[in-house]
């Protein structure tokens, strides 16, 4: 899947790491989903959300070559709102 189409589709993005299994980015709303490996607070595969997150970051999310390390260092101390976890 192409980055351009990643962006405006809504769809899981599959990607190679070791603790996030796919991201999803919702244009309109400027959310970044993240659907990690293992569990979390009793919920296998959970899903968290950071809100509102530009699409620059969403777009060097996608080109990172660490997902885990960019949560890590630009989502979660970035500053922007962390909703979950879900089930996924």
């Amino acid at each position: 899947m192409t980055e351009d189409v990643w962006m405006t589709s809504g769809e899981w993005l599959p990607v190679t790491s070791t603790n996030v299994k796919e991201i999803r980015y919702n244009f309109a709303l400027k959310r970044l989903f993240v659907r990690f490996k293992g569990s979390s607070r009793g919920i296998l595969r959970p899903i968290y959300d950071y809100t509102p997150v530009p699409i620059i970051v969403a777009r060097r999310m996608f080109r990172s070559a660490s997902k885990g390390s960019y949560v890590w260092e630009h989502l979660r101390d970035g500053g922007y709102t962390v909703n979950g976890p879900y089930a996924g």
